[in-house]
Parts: structure tokens; C-alpha cells; sequence
């Protein structure tokens, strides 16, 4: 597949399959004390929110393709994806302030991870993907641990839509 046809090269590093996650908002830094409050704000946040599904659009240079530093699986921009996006980000500035807000998130997975960027023409982004669209039917809080080896997630809290 995409991943075996990558150059081998060590500043090429593959994202562990079980550390694959659409991110729908990125909190930061949160200290312990404020979790059981960002766990309350997007109990909140979530009510009424029916679960939707996001179509795949592509591969992706990102986050700029004249200077990548992650491929991305990419898909079509969703209106849900992007109001729950900016409620979750909106609330949470309420308790402490992230400056994370974007217009338009663009939902996507890292597959694919850069400690230099790559020649645009040594990747195929041509490699044929799944049409199959993707459920999204829960919102998992994780904890992210940066290690030496990549981060580590740990899970806080499962929410479902």
C-alpha cells in the first residue's frame, strides 16, 4: 500500500495504526484540575449532535506542501465536523484560552510523520484510496504524552454522539 511504497529513510516516521485519530479540537496543555470541567464542556457541547460520516478526499502534504512535515489522509470538509470543531474550541477559550481557532479545520489522520521535509516527488499521493466513508459516532478525550519515539495517547474519556 501508500506506506510500503514510502522511500525508506529515517527521517520518514509511520504513525502506529493504534495511534490513528481524527482530531476535532486540539486543547493543549490542560492542567488536572481543569479535566472534569473539559469533560462537563464537552458533555455540553455534544448534546444533540447526531453521529455523521466524513468522505475521504485524499492524500495531503500538510501542513504546507512546498514544506510538509506530515502526510495526511485528508477528507472533504463537513459542516458537523466543522461546528463541532469551532463549539468545542469556543467553549473551552470560556476556561482557558488555546488560540486553536481555525475557520475552516480540515478533518484528517496523520499517517505519516516528517522530521524533514520530503521532495514532493519522491511520494506518490496518487495511490488509489477507499471510497468508503468513515462513521463517526463517538469523540474520545485523549491524553497526548510526547516521547522520545512519538507520543503516546492515553484515554481519558469516551463520549458518544
Amino acid at each position: 500500500g501508500f506506506v510500503e511504497e514510502l522511500p525508506k529513510d529515517s527521517s520518514i516516521r509511520v504513525v502506529p495504526k493504534k495511534n490513528l485519530h481524527i482530531t476535532v479540537a486540539f486543547f493543549g496543555k490542560v492542567q488536572i484540575e481543569m479535566i472534569p470541567n473539559l469533560k462537563s464542556l464537552i458533555q455540553v457541547c455534544l448534546k444533540g449532535t447526531q453521529p455523521f460520516s466524513l468522505e475521504v478526499d485524499g492524500w495531503k502534504l500538510a501542513p504546507k506542501a512546498k514544506d510538509p512535515r506530515m502526510i495526511w489522509l485528508s477528507m472533504k470538509r463537513n459542516d458537523q465536523f466543522t461546528a463541532l470543531a469551532h463549539q468545542l474550541i469556543r467553549s473551552f477559550d470560556q476556561i482557558q484560552p488555546t488560540q486553536q481557532f481555525r475557520l475552516q479545520p480540515i478533518p484528517h489522520i496523520t499517517i505519516v510523520r516528517l522530521r524533514h521535509p520530503l521532495m514532493v516527488s519522491e511520494v506518490n499521493l496518487r495511490y488509489t484510496l477507499p471510497p468508503a466513508p468513515l462513521a463517526v459516532n463517538q469523540l474520545i478525550l485523549w491524553e497526548s504524552t510526547l516521547l522520545t519515539d512519538g507520543p503516546l495517547y492515553t484515554e481519558v474519556s469516551r463520549f458518544s454522539l
